[in-house]
């Protein structure tokens, strides 16, 4: 495993588990898109070892005895101080996945951008759960946070109170230059609301 990685032995049970339901020879593939940007993605998947090695720049580190975890070399920067733990779960429990460098470091980013992130990470998974969605459009010039519901929650009732007692409480709390929330949403033209 990579020195600066945290992958708990809970994890990599989880994992093993999961790539013994695979074909043999297959092994963990870690990939970074679109590193350093607020749109970054980290996906974990099974590959076969005999394709991982036809690619280029790869970097390799053992799991375990049985397991390696192969990721593109060029995207280590982005995965440094990764964190994978398992979280046991009513209905058997999935891995928890933290990766701070994933976006770049908050030097680089705009405060929109910073948001934006805090946003997809903490925030965003609760609206999904009510096939929700919403967009952060703008920072005004007196610090206001400029948002737009989506999907389950364009047009519904519940969207005021989701706004101001949960979302921007929470960015309020982690960002204080933000002054408060304008909801731009048409909720009229919601054609699948929530509630």
């Amino acid at each position: 495993m990579l020195q600066s990685w945290n992958i708990s032995s809970e994890a990599i049970k989880f994992i093993e588990s999961l790539a013994r339901e695979q074909a043999p020879g297959t092994h963990l593939l870690i990939e970074v898109n679109q590193g350093g940007t607020p749109h970054a993605q980290l996906s974990l998947t099974f590959e076969q070892v005999n394709r991982l090695k036809q690619r280029d720049n790869m970097t390799v580190c053992a799991l375990s005895s049985q397991l390696s975890c192969y990721t593109h070399t060029h995207t280590l920067s982005y995965l440094e101080t990764l964190q994978i733990d398992f979280k046991e779960g009513l209905f058997g429990g999935e891995l928890e996945i933290h990766a701070p460098c994933l976006y770049g470091t908050k030097t680089t980013l705009s405060l929109l951008e910073q948001i934006q992130i805090f946003f997809a990470q903490e925030l965003l998974p609760y609206l999904k759960q009510h096939k929700g969605y919403a967009v952060l459009e703008e920072i005004t010039a007196d610090n206001y946070l400029v948002l737009k519901f989506e999907g389950g929650c364009q047009g519904c009732s519940m969207a005021k109170v989701t706004l101001k007692q949960g979302i921007e409480q929470k960015i309020k709390e982690r960002f204080p230059q933000i002054q408060g929330i304008i909801d731009m949403t048409n909720h009229s033209e919601g054609d699948q609301p929530f509630a």
